[in-house]
């Protein structure tokens, strides 16, 4: 990850902070490559940068949607909170989240690409990456708009299960999924969209 900062210098304390980028100074009408980029804001500072300044992928800009996103200065480690250490800090190259080594067992910051527990971990049967057969990569699902708008990020789920999502075998309320079998909690039918909705989701006594 890049360590440059959204915030920008005294001199560009009269700029509006939610109008501009703070590494390329200009609006969402013009990144560095001359095109339109909406901007993101940090949760903490209020300060602002186009994704492709802070090196993030759409991907990671459809996920810092669903959490409060912050700045590389404003940066805390999710676990202890603490934005100290700065040496041992990582980001979680799916999400932007901050962690640091020793909190999550690590000596070292790793190589390659480096997912955290929330985005390697299914959101359904929880299986996490390090139990995951070979092969058997998580998937983030995302919503798909018919409007035009941007696509906002759902949950995270392993190969099994995002092939149970896509199918649409889920319960539209808390959105895990069923396999018609003995695992599956108590479940009713809609008897209007005939869905199948967990009977505790739809607050169905036993």
């Amino acid at each position: 990850k890049s360590s440059e900062s959204v915030h920008g210098g005294s001199e560009r304390a009269s700029i509006k902070h939610d109008k501009i980028c703070g590494l390329c100074l200009r609006g969402p009408e013009r990144n560095r490559r001359g095109e339109y980029e909406a901007l993101i804001k940090c949760s903490t500072c209020q300060n602002s940068g186009h994704p492709s300044c802070l090196e993030l992928t759409v991907q990671t800009v459809r996920i810092l949607g669903s959490y409060s996103w912050q700045c590389m200065e404003c940066k805390v480690c999710m676990l202890c909170n603490d934005p100290g250490d700065e040496e041992k800090m990582m980001f979680c190259d799916d999400c932007d989240r901050g962690y640091h080594t020793f909190c999550v067992g690590l000596t070292d910051i790793p190589t390659g690409h480096w997912m955290c527990k929330l985005c390697s971990s299914c959101a359904s049967c929880g299986v996490h990456t390090s139990d995951f057969s070979r092969g058997n990569l998580c998937t983030h699902h995302f919503t798909t708009p018919r409007d035009g708008s941007e696509p906002k990020f759902i949950q995270t789920l392993c190969k099994p299960c995002s092939t149970l999502f896509t199918a649409g075998h889920f319960c539209p309320v808390c959105v895990h999924v069923y396999r018609n079998d003995e695992t599956d909690l108590p479940m009713v039918c809609c008897d209007y969209c005939d869905r199948w909705i967990h009977s505790e989701c739809d607050n169905i006594s036993a």
